[in-house]
């Protein structure tokens, strides 16, 4: 009779597949570092040097989170570990990353949480931690340094002269170049278009330049060429946020994707280049990291640069398999 019941438990284990807890362990003992790639839009692993550690095979993948990545294969989720195998099979309708040892899943119409056994538990409120403000910087409005001119907009600009005397002379005047549109973006810059064409215009800090010790009864011509070549119109498509490039809610820019031509980067809110414009697509995926397509049906993940104080940039690196 007690050999029999044996029996029973070790087919039942075997067919409902429960997870132990030496399982749920080893998860914490693998702390590599895993980037998703892709490949003929089926997704793997690879480490830092670009080595791939699970071949690229299924339809998405998430980063590990808690020893696990949400992979969705044949149209179900479930959750693979570092080595490749599966943790729990895909069985999910939709799955998110574990957090805390917990995650939220969909399963036909009913929606509950799972700990790292794959059992169902009793979801967690998260706690809201209450801060002093919530760090965001307003972006500059665009109607400040614009006004309308024969259909266009035109920049504002204030000059000021000095006379031989030293005496400062503030003259108001307005650009010539015959703007589109005009966009929020960030603190210090607005998007400007122009014939389907887009610039950004730092629109604090020139509008008090010296031009120098002139004569103010002999200025009679303005100097809009200092201006002018200011403005690049170069990108050919500005993307940010959820509103694209009209940043309703007007909170500052901290990064956009660009196009130039048929490549894709990425710019910070100074229009200092955060991806370079060489690659096929880029996605955003965080404040430090993109995902882009480097290689026709080849994506992968690559930091941003960085700046330091002084300008100097430190280029990102690259998670691409070669």
């Amino acid at each position: 009779m007690k050999l029999q019941i044996c029996i029973f438990l070790i087919v039942s284990t075997s067919i409902i597949g429960c997870i132990t807890q030496s399982q749920v362990d080893k998860l914490d003992i693998d702390t590599r570092v895993l980037y998703p790639y892709a490949e003929h839009n089926k997704w793997g692993f690879t480490v830092e040097s670009g080595n791939v550690v699970i071949q690229p095979q299924f339809d998405s993948v998430s980063f590990y989170s808690d020893g696990l990545s949400v992979v969705k294969q044949n149209g179900k989720f479930g959750y693979l570990n570092k080595n490749g195998e599966w943790h729990i099979k895909p069985k999910y309708h939709s799955a998110n990353n574990f957090l805390n040892k917990a995650t939220v899943v969909i399963k036909g119409s009913r929606k509950y949480c799972i700990n790292q056994k794959g059992r169902r538990v009793k979801c967690k409120t998260p706690t809201i931690i209450g801060m002093c403000g919530n760090g965001m910087l307003s972006s500059s409005d665009p109607s400040k340094y614009v006004t309308k001119k024969n259909g266009k907009y035109e920049l504002l600009i204030n000059y000021w002269l000095v006379d031989i005397e030293g005496n400062q002379t503030e003259i108001p005047d307005t650009s010539d170049v015959g703007i589109d549109t005009v966009y929020r973006f960030s603190r210090e810059y607005i998007l400007l278009e122009k014939d389907k064409k887009y610039a950004l215009y730092k629109c604090m800090g020139y509008e008090s330049e010296i031009y120098g010790t002139v004569d103010v009864e002999s200025f009679s011509d303005r100097d809009t060429t200092r201006l002018d070549g200011r403005l690049e119109f170069v990108y050919d498509e500005v993307n940010y946020g959820s509103n694209s490039k009209r940043n309703l809610y007007g909170i500052e820019v901290t990064h956009a994707t660009v196009r130039i031509k048929d490549k894709w980067g990425v710019i910070d809110k100074t229009g200092k280049p955060l991806i370079p414009i060489a690659y096929h697509s880029v996605q955003i995926h965080n404040d430090n990291l993109a995902l882009v397509e480097y290689q026709h049906n080849r994506k992968g993940y690559r930091e941003f640069n960085q700046y330091n104080y002084n300008g100097d940039k430190v280029t990102g690196r690259e998670f691409f398999v070669r």
